[in-house]
């Protein structure tokens, strides 16, 4: 169902793709959140849950433990009706995410090439390619580039790098090379992203400022 609907965006640039992914999901979000919440309501209770603060904080500083815990109660159980008015927008939004996330996952995320005696195959839509490590060196259909290195393979861009096997806790990866599919390039390195971006983190960079702008835009409170 997804294929039929979306496969048709998968010619175009996938920076511009996800960017219609994240207002798509966000703008399907925001508008069930708009519906099944009353706003005016919404509203009301966090300017309360404000003030409540402010005057709790107040009696702290006066010494007036027993008032301040009466205003924390108050201010709880306003904090848990919240909760309650979001739990319904927060049930499609996680049933809108488990049912884009993963054909963009399929479509755009990583692959993973384990080793055996230090080769292994890459097959990308069908186009298989031969993967051979020595030391630093990753050798592709006999072309070299020394990990970590951004290598183009059926016209995108991948960031290629070997990942030696190792343990955690209860969980072991085998040797593997990763190649992560890049599909945006930032003018700037940013911290914990880089500058360059694989689908989920372009996502995240994104959907920020522009959950930010719709939740404006409609007048969402909560």
């Amino acid at each position: 169902m997804l294929d039929f609907l979306f496969n048709p965006l998968l010619v175009m640039n996938p920076t511009i793709v996800i960017i219609i992914f994240s207002f798509m999901i966000l703008f399907i979000i925001n508008i069930f959140q708009k519906i099944l919440v009353n706003q005016e309501e919404a509203k009301q209770i966090k300017g309360s849950i404000k003030e409540l603060s402010n005057r709790m904080k107040e009696e702290q500083k006066q010494g007036n433990t027993e008032k301040a815990n009466e205003l924390m109660k108050e201010m709880m159980s306003k904090n848990s009706k919240m909760m309650s008015m979001s739990m319904k927008p927060m049930l499609i939004s996680f049933i809108v995410i488990i049912l884009i996330f993963p054909w963009l996952s399929n479509n755009y995320g990583d692959k993973i090439v384990l080793l055996e005696e230090n080769k292994g195959e890459l097959n990308i839509n069908d186009v298989v390619y031969s993967v051979e490590r020595n030391g630093n060196d990753i050798i592709i259909n006999e072309e070299s580039c020394d990990s970590p290195c951004v290598k183009e393979l059926d016209n995108k861009q991948w960031l290629i790098s070997y990942k030696e096997a190792g343990c955690f806790l209860f969980f072991c990866n085998p040797e593997r090379i990763e190649f992560a599919r890049i599909v945006a390039f930032l003018p700037v390195t940013l911290p914990f992203f880089g500058n360059d971006l694989g689908w989920l983190g372009w996502y995240l960079l994104i959907s920020v400022p522009m959950a930010l702008i719709i939740r404006k835009l409609l007048k969402i409170s909560i």
